[in-house]
């Protein structure tokens, strides 16, 4: 029998590749892994794509969906914010076109969450959300360039336990992984089959390792990852090799919420579920769900599932507010 290592090892494997095939197909661009919903009528918010000055990356350009509250421009509220991350070959609309608008809309209307802001700001398609790719510095994109422009355009809370970064897929990755580094940036982390690897590359067989690598290549990312893949790089930026060493006391009471599904076609319900051990261990609190029978991204219709809990998860406050890096 296998050991529970060599299984995840094995699953991430075939997602890498089943990734790889994915991206290289002949099918357009925008309909990858695309489900088809229904236009949402919005009444508790207004939506719209807004383009901005992105010196962090290299084309210059930023873009994002923006959700206000209804009412918004009549008010002088200032309001939480929610960042959504996308996934890979996705981009700013994907969390409106899959199902994300009308599940944040019927929430509002139940009263369920606080009148908010949402914004889901486009990310190169092929990305962790690092700084040094090959599109440009993208965690610096997010939380520079953006979050500049959001707080002069927006009246968004500068409380820290009112701002939540959440994500999916390889923006689950980038979400988790900038959370953990940057924790006084946001109160609460929330994330959907958030794209997870083994903490050491070394458990990699020769032949996954190749394929690893072909893959960091395709994407872009050899000079941060290494060309051969290099341990220590590789610990910066996989979630599951910072949980390693993170101290409770590290992360300022960041809220952290994660859930995978089971059928995950990329199947990363396992390497969900070993991330989920590690923060055990290391005595970091949190909040996991194995979603049985659960799928992918917004494919599947899980994510809009999930997205009742997480949404509220985000706006949730906490019974011991965290450090905040203002008063209010």
């Amino acid at each position: 029998m296998r050991s529970t290592s060599m299984i995840i090892v094995g699953v991430i494997v075939g997602a890498i590749l089943g990734w790889f095939l994915l991206a290289s197909t002949a099918v357009p661009q925008g309909q990858r892994g695309r489900r088809a919903f229904e236009p949402v009528e919005l009444k508790h918010f207004t939506y719209k794509l807004e383009k901005f000055e992105a010196p962090s990356l290299e084309d210059g350009q930023g873009e994002y969906g923006v959700y206000l509250p209804a009412g918004y421009d009549e008010s002088e509220a200032v309001y939480p914010l929610i960042l959504w991350l996308h996934g890979m070959n996705e981009d700013a609309s994907r969390f409106h076109d899959g199902g994300g608008a009308k599940v944040l809309e019927q929430l509002r209307a139940d009263d369920q969450i606080p009148e908010l802001i949402l914004v889901a700001p486009s990310a190169p398609r092929r990305t962790i959300y690092a700084d040094g790719e090959a599109a440009g510095n993208v965690e610096k994109y997010i939380l520079e360039d953006l979050m500049t422009h959001l707080e002069r355009t927006y009246r968004i809370s500068k409380k820290r336990r009112q701002r939540a970064l959440m994500g999916v897929s390889m923006g689950g990755l980038g979400a988790l992984r900038i959370a953990l580094h940057e924790p006084m940036r946001f109160g609460t982390v929330a994330v959907h089959s958030a794209a997870a690897f083994p903490p050491d590359p070394s458990e990699l067989s020769a032949e996954a390792r190749e394929r690893v690598q072909r893959t960091i290549q395709w994407m872009g990312l050899g000079e941060l990852l290494g060309n051969p893949i290099d341990a220590e790089k590789w610990a910066r930026y996989i979630p599951a090799a910072m949980a390693k060493t993170l101290k409770p006391e590290d992360l300022h009471a960041l809220r952290i919420y994660f859930d995978a599904g089971t059928a995950d076609r990329y199947g990363f319900g396992p390497p969900n579920e070993e991330l989920h051990r590690l923060l055990e261990a290391r005595g970091i609190e949190h909040e996991f769900t194995l979603v049985e029978g659960g799928g992918h991204s917004w494919g599947s219709g899980t994510l809009q599932t999930r997205l009742v809990h997480s949404l509220k998860f985000a706006m949730r406050a906490p019974a011991k507010p965290p450090p905040e890096t203002q008063k209010g």
